[in-house]
């Protein structure tokens, strides 16, 4: 099969395609024909410098496709299904390749009115924002929350998941990215250049994508009782933390096909709107990473199989 290796560490340069070996299906997996892939940050820095002294030959955690094999154990979906989801680890082989395996518990049925690309730009950035503010974060109708990056592949989705639950949000983004935001259904929207976010003071929760200046800045906002998750791999430090009047958590994306099912339900609903900024052809990967890399993108970049 037709797969994007990465033979060492670098810039997209070292993305190249070449034939490998079909994945071997064990008897509780799931062989799936890759019709389109998610491009996320967390790609284009494992291809930077590997994940947790980990180097994968085949970056790549969204996809979506076709069922075309299943093990003897795996009798939830049938040859032909249209399917969605989400590879375990960055560490594990990825979905750049025309074939990836999956267990039952990583996919869910794609609806018959949502695309390919649509579908394999949720689970991480979907999953993410789902699992974060509705079981992290528990959040209630009536509550605020502070979303950083909201024009990003999470925030986009974390605006319209708390809008849901008649939350308030405070988003921030860049000024040319207001009235999107503003669409999505933020009530206040706030230019991260300025690291200036004291009118939401009071939130009972923050979503932190960025770290850094912004997530110390964030602290001091949230009320007593109230909850920070980061959604990075940098070690959480305040002393309101420290204290216990607060809680701040770092959490990761976890596939679980309910959660996903749930997601692609409220897409096929109209519920939620994605926003794809550019679907780009599987042999444009190089351009892909270099889009995402300059951390200035919409929504999700998605390659599509040709």
């Amino acid at each position: 099969m037709k797969a994007i290796v990465t033979k060492q560490q670098g810039g997209p340069e070292v993305l190249t395609l070449a034939d490998v070996p079909v994945p071997v299906y064990q008897d509780d997996d799931v062989l799936i024909s890759i019709k389109a892939i998610g491009i996320n940050p967390v790609d284009v820095f494992t291809r930077q410098n590997g994940y947790f002294g980990v180097f994968p030959e085949i970056l790549g955690l969204d996809f979506a496709g076709v069922v075309a094999q299943t093990g003897s154990k795996a009798t939830k979906f049938k040859l032909g299904d249209r399917v969605a989801g989400l590879r375990p680890s960055p560490k594990d082989p990825g979905a750049y390749a025309e074939f990836t395996l999956a267990k039952e518990t990583q996919i869910a049925l794609i609806p018959d009115n949502v695309s390919f690309e649509v579908a394999a730009s949720l689970p991480v950035a979907a999953l993410t924002a789902y699992q974060v503010l509705y079981q992290d974060m528990d959040l209630r109708s009536g509550q605020s929350i502070l979303i950083h990056a909201g024009a990003g592949g999470v925030g986009v989705f974390a605006i319209q998941l708390a809008k849901l639950r008649g939350c308030f949000v405070y988003a921030t983004g860049s000024p040319e990215n207001f009235k999107y935001l503003t669409e999505l259904g933020a009530d206040v929207t706030i230019d991260y250049k300025t690291k200036n976010f004291s009118i939401a003071r009071g939130v009972d929760a923050v979503l932190d994508p960025i770290g850094g200046d912004t997530r110390e800045l964030s602290y001091p906002l949230i009320k007593k009782g109230g909850i920070l998750v980061s959604i990075l791999p940098y070690p959480i430090k305040s002393d309101r933390v420290d204290s216990g009047e607060i809680r701040a958590i770092t959490q990761y994306v976890k596939p679980v096909s309910f959660d996903l099912d749930d997601i692609l339900h409220l897409v096929s609903e109209g519920m939620i709107i994605p926003e794809i900024q550019e679907i780009i052809p599987f042999v444009e990967i190089a351009r892909a990473h270099e889009i995402v890399g300059a951390k200035h993108t919409r929504g999700k970049i998605v390659l599509n199989q040709i």
